[in-house]
C-alpha cells in the first residue's frame, strides 16, 4: 500500500480524521503516471486540497488550510496561510515566510541540508 498512516480518531459527530502522509497530490507527477498504468484512476476520489491542524491549546478544536485549485503551488500554499487566522498569528506567518523563502529560492538543496532538523529546530532557526 503507497502512503501510511499516523493516527485517526473519530469526532463528537462520529466523522474520522486522519493524519500523516496517506494521500496524493495532483503535484505527484510520477505517481499520477503509476495510477494511471495501473489502470485505476477511474478507482480514485480527489479531494479539496485542505490540510487540517488539532489545535493545541484547544482540544477537540481543528483549524483548515484550504488550498486554492485556481493558484498554482506555492501560491495556493502561501494563500492557505494567509487565509487561515485561528493557527497563525501575523507575526507568526511573517516569520514562516521569511523562512519559507530559502526553500523556494535554494531548491532542493536546501531542502536536503535541514533532513536533519526537527520543524521546531527548523522554526527557531529563522
Amino acid at each position: 500500500v503507497l502512503g501510511g498512516k499516523v493516527a485517526a480518531w473519530k469526532d463528537e459527530d462520529g466523522d474520522w480524521y486522519e493524519t500523516g502522509l496517506h494521500i496524493f497530490f495532483g503535484a505527484y507527477p510520477n505517481v499520477q503516471n503509476l495510477f494511471g498504468e495501473l489502470g485505476i484512476n477511474d478507482r480514485l476520489q480527489w479531494k479539496e486540497h485542505s490540510m487540517i491542524f488539532a489545535m493545541p491549546n484547544k482540544p477537540g478544536e481543528f483549524s483548515r488550510f484550504d488550498f486554492p485549485d485556481v493558484l498554482p503551488a506555492p501560491l495556493n500554499g502561501i494563500w492557505a496561510i494567509l487565509r487561515n487566522n485561528e493557527m497563525l498569528t501575523w507575526p507568526e506567518k511573517v516569520k514562516f515566510a521569511i523562512g519559507l523563502l530559502p526553500a523556494m529560492l535554494g531548491g532542493q538543496a536546501y531542502v536536503e541540508a535541514q533532513d536533519g532538523l526537527s520543524v521546531q529546530d527548523w522554526m527557531r532557526k529563522q
